[in-house]
Formats: structure tokens, sequence, C-alpha cells
């Protein structure tokens, strides 16, 4: 196959030459050969070239080759820590995740718990000021009725005293005033 690709191409190359060969006034004695001839010396240098720059080239290539496949193999390292980082980078996310919503659970619960100790505590409150209420009604109800005794009795003297004024005359005044001093003197004597 690669002869004949090479023969077609020297076929053509000399088919397209044959109109220059035509136009030139001055025509080579050799003619048609003249292209052979070129493409002859063509093969010639062609195949000096390749004996002589073969072995170079076939190193150059396998050392291409090989550093072509140690950055192939490098790259496909590079690749493997790179997968690896961002699969490890994954998992932080959904750790981190994980992590935020039993942040936000917590502070709920947190938050739950502070709503319940306040409940408790305002409870307490309400329930020391209703008992501090209770006993300042209580002394005041206590002083009240007291007042209210007193007062009482000093209407029960007032009325008393106008009942008796009614119904006591000068005379038992006086009489009643004779005992009471009786009495004092008696005592006094006592002593």
């Amino acid at each position: 196959m690669k002869i004949k690709g090479c023969f077609v191409i020297v076929l053509i190359t000399l088919i397209s030459e044959l109109p220059l060969y035509a136009s030139e006034e001055t025509h080579s004695t050799w003619g048609l050969l003249d292209p052979i001839g070129r493409w002859i010396n063509l093969l010639i240098i062609v195949a000096g070239l390749t004996y002589f720059l073969r072995q170079p080239a076939l190193a150059f290539f396998h050392k291409r080759k090989v550093t072509l496949q140690t950055k192939i193999k490098q790259a496909e390292k590079a690749r493997q820590k790179v997968e690896a980082k961002l699969a490890q980078a994954e998992h932080r996310m959904q750790k981190l995740d994980a992590e935020t919503e039993r942040i936000r659970q917590d502070a709920r619960d947190e938050a739950e718990g502070e709503k319940e100790r306040i409940r408790e505590q305002s409870a307490k409150e309400v329930e020391r000021i209703l008992a501090s209420a209770r006993r300042e009604i209580n002394n005041l109800s206590q002083s009240v009725r007291k007042d209210l005794k007193g007062y009482a009795a000093e209407i029960a003297v007032q009325m008393a005293s106008s009942h008796l004024r009614k119904q006591i005359d000068s005379e038992i005044d006086s009489k009643l005033s004779k005992q009471f001093l009786g009495y004092l003197d008696t005592r006094s004597q006592k002593n």
C-alpha cells in the first residue's frame, strides 16, 4: 500500500510537470527522464537521510514516547489525587451539612430549654409576687380589722355615753361621782 501510494505521487508529479516542459523554449536533452532523475535523486537523499538519521530519530521518538508515558502516568496520578481530594471535599461538604443541621438543632433545643427556663422562672416570680401580695393583703386586712374594731369600740363608747347621758340625770351623776371618789380614797389608803 505504501508502494502504491508512492507510485501514485510520482505519477501525479510527472503528469503535472508535462505542461511545464511543453512551454519551455529550451529543452533539455533528457526530456521526460529529467523529472524521473529528479525523483531518483530525491529517493537517494531520503534513503541516505533515513539511513543516517534512523537511529537518532528512533532514540528521540523512543525518549519522547517514554516522556509522554511518564507525563501521562503523572497526569493520571494527579487526576486520581484531585478526584480523591474532590471526594474528600464532597464528604466534608456532606459532613458540613450534617454539622450545620446539628448546630441548628442544638440551637433550637437550647432555645426551647431557655424558653422553658424563662417560663419556669416567670411562674416562680409570679408565685412570689402573688404570695407577697397575699401577705400584704392579709396585713392590710388585719390592720383594717383592728382599725375597724377600734372605730367600732369608739362608736360603741360614744353611743353608750350618749345613751347613758340621756338616762342619767344630774342627781345620779353626783351620786356616781361621790362613789367613785370614795372608791379612790379607800384605795389610796390601802397603798
